[in-house]
């Protein structure tokens, strides 16, 4: 997805911070290992003179064979406050 945007868009590249919160290693009856590791990111791109902020969650799984780790899987999501306009709620009438 990263990659695609870089070529789609002509923002210049993205810079990535994750922050590791937990990370939960299980080990298999046939001696495979799995750990999640879960945290926060902030995605940010440079438009011109404008900066975007994505803040969001992310989940990662690897998998652990022979010698080393490999990740199998890769989730974000974003913070849903960014997605909604932001509007005033409206006014209570006073009795």
């Amino acid at each position: 997805q990263q990659v695609a945007a870089m070529y789609i868009s002509k923002n210049s590249p993205s810079i990535l911070t994750q922050r590791v919160l937990t990370v939960s290693e299980y080990a298999g009856a046939d001696g495979a290992n799995i750990a999640i590791v879960s945290g926060t990111y902030i995605l940010k791109t440079k438009d011109g003179h404008d900066v975007d902020d994505e803040r969001g969650l992310f989940t990662h799984i690897y998998l652990h064979g022979r010698t080393t780790w490999t990740c199998i899987h890769s989730q974000r999501t974003i913070i849903i406050n960014q997605l909604l306009p932001k509007t005033k709620l409206p006014a209570t009438p006073k009795h």
